[in-house]
């Protein structure tokens, strides 16, 4: 299997790897609480939301996923399996962005990949994410960046990347990992951020309540 370096949960490197695959109109930024007062400081309108949590609540919440329908993953929204050691970063930063590229604008490397992507299966976009040396290239100058030392590609790291991502009033949440996108409901009662973060309260942190390796990010669309 190949392996990549991880990505810190930053999002100045989101933003630079974001720069980078020629994406404008949007940017990440911390969500620093999900109490109601504290999303409200997040920028609106929020396209996705990253998670990034211990791999440990990676097999509770496989486990509790066994219980869901399968989605057609061919069908919107995107998805990309992930066979790349370390690459749930970037995965998930693509997961974002493809599902949102009527909100932003995509121009050089992502525009181009988006292309490729689009029309193949699941295993065939990760076989054409493995042969892209512009995305290695960007995974590289971004895992390099940030406040803390990158890992070398062969460690064991015990933290994973998600996105969540709104398509047809519907919150869905797309791990590489997983066979198919995971459709967590409506996002009519609550609207997207709220409805994500409740999944995320519920699914993952609950099942690690004294935990502190969860850390929430926000994709948000730039206003003029």
């Amino acid at each position: 299997m190949a392996s990549w370096l991880p990505l810190e949960s930053n999002p100045d490197v989101l933003n630079a790897a974001l720069a980078r695959l020629g994406v404008s109109g949007g940017s990440f930024s911390d969500v620093w609480g999900l109490d109601a007062e504290a999303l409200g400081f997040v920028a609106q309108p929020v396209l996705a939301v990253l998670l990034l949590f211990p791999v440990s609540v990676v097999e509770k919440a496989t486990q509790e996923r066994e219980k869901q329908d399968p989605v057609n993953a061919t069908a919107p929204p995107l998805f990309i399996k992930q066979t790349i050691a370390n690459a749930c970063g970037t995965i998930a930063l693509l997961h974002a962005v493809l599902n949102n590229s009527r909100a932003l604008t995509l121009a050089g490397a992502s525009n181009e990949l988006a292309a490729r992507l689009r029309p193949l299966t699941p295993g065939e976009r990760t076989a054409a994410l493995e042969a892209d040396d512009a995305v290695k290239t960007i995974h590289a100058a971004s895992a390099t960046e940030g406040q803390t030392e990158a890992p070398s590609a062969d460690e064991d790291v015990d933290l994973h990347f998600i996105a969540f991502v709104e398509s047809e009033g519907r919150v869905f949440e797309l791990d590489g990992r997983k066979e198919s996108p995971v459709d967590h409901g409506s996002t009519l009662e609550l609207g997207f951020l709220q409805s994500a973060v409740q999944v995320i309260q519920n699914k993952f942190i609950a099942l690690d309540p004294e935990g502190n390796n969860f850390t929430v990010i926000a994709l948000s669309q730039n206003q003029e």
